[in-house]
């Protein structure tokens, strides 16, 4: 069976965002206080593997196994939006959970009927 070239893109997406994410986390300024965040992304990367795994395999659980990772991936960007160094304004977390929420769902919908 072949893999539709979406379902590709978004597996390769999913995994090289959420590295990504990881990276960021790792250079940021102050160990022991970004413990926190340092775990919220380790999980975050460990889900993206799963998902991204599920997805390239089209295995039977793929479509479950991204919606965890989105879950995952929508509560570590409140979580890094809101232990930024700067400070956390509502405004700017709202609204990027508010664009990821809405790029999550389109990719859902198009994953279900992928899948």
């Amino acid at each position: 069976m072949s893999r539709p070239f979406g379902v590709t893109l978004i597996a390769a997406l999913l995994l090289g965002s959420s590295l990504w994410a990881g990276y960021r986390v790792l250079i940021l300024p102050g160990g022991d206080r970004n413990h926190a965040l340092l775990v919220s992304s380790l999980v975050l990367v460990a889900l993206a593997l799963v998902a991204a795994e599920a997805l390239w395999s089209l295995r039977s659980y793929a479509f479950v196994a991204f919606v965890a990772w989105g879950l995952c991936a929508m509560v570590a960007l409140a979580h890094h939006r809101l232990r930024a160094p700067g400070g956390a304004h509502f405004g700017g977390v709202i609204t990027g959970l508010v664009y990821a929420g809405l790029v999550f769902a389109a990719a859902a919908i198009y994953l279900r009927r992928a899948v």
